[in-house]
């Protein structure tokens, strides 16, 4: 198995342009498969749900990150994604400790049910894929705190996942927006005019991801 092996092959949403494939190799995935274990403190005790659907990238951070670090996978029937409290109730009995999921998927838990004793086992998170609506999470932060730590996630399926996360404050919950945070460990993010210059501080460009671990 070499690091440069082609292991997955998945097509592009096409919101930019005309959707094309992509073959992962196996180290970018490998890279952020490593830095989830590390920066979260990932061990083998962890419990991952598998919320999402085998048709997005981000399915394969459901699958390997509890495989690669000696963890369980927990994947819920149908059923129970048909209704607030079944998926409620499936979290607790599982003891979930790590969700990775669409803010679309999140609201699926209604927040009225929310206390301190609530999802005991649950430690963070991690939400990527759309945008997040800060006074939503209000909720969260006012029963759980720290406990439960929600995480934003950015990335591209050209750069595997995600590059760039920000673990949620709750001072930033009184905002119109959550920042997209950091690149992860062996990636940049670069914000560039139209020339192909850096920007300067404050001003408006487009956003370029630069990492050794992409796509073909």
């Amino acid at each position: 198995c070499s690091p440069e092996d082609k292991i997955y092959i998945y097509f592009t949403s096409g919101s930019t342009g005309i959707p094309r494939a992509l073959l992962g190799k196996n180290k970018s995935l490998l890279h952020f498969i490593q830095w989830e274990i590390e920066t979260l403190g990932i061990n083998s005790g962890i419990r991952v749900s598998q919320l999402t659907a085998p048709g997005f990238d981000a399915f394969l951070r459901d699958l390997l990150t509890p495989l690669c670090s000696g963890g369980t996978l927990c994947i819920p029937g149908p059923q129970r994604l048909q209704g607030h409290r079944q998926l409620i109730d499936w979290i607790d009995s599982k003891q979930v400790a790590l969700i990775h999921c669409v803010p679309s998927v999140f609201r699926l838990i209604p927040t009225e049910i929310l206390t301190k004793e609530k999802f005991p086992h649950l430690k963070y998170v991690l939400l990527s894929g759309e945008q997040i609506n800060p006074v939503e999470l209000k909720p969260w932060d006012e029963a759980c705190g720290e406990r439960i730590r929600l995480v934003n996630c950015y990335g591209a399926t050209e750069t595997t996942i995600i590059k760039t996360f920000h673990t949620i404050q709750p001072g930033e919950l009184q905002k119109n927006l959550i920042p997209a945070g950091f690149p992860i460990k062996d990636a940049k993010i670069i914000i560039l005019d139209a020339n192909k210059n850096i920007c300067d501080r404050g001003i408006i460009g487009e956003t370029y991801i630069r990492t050794p671990f992409g796509t073909d």
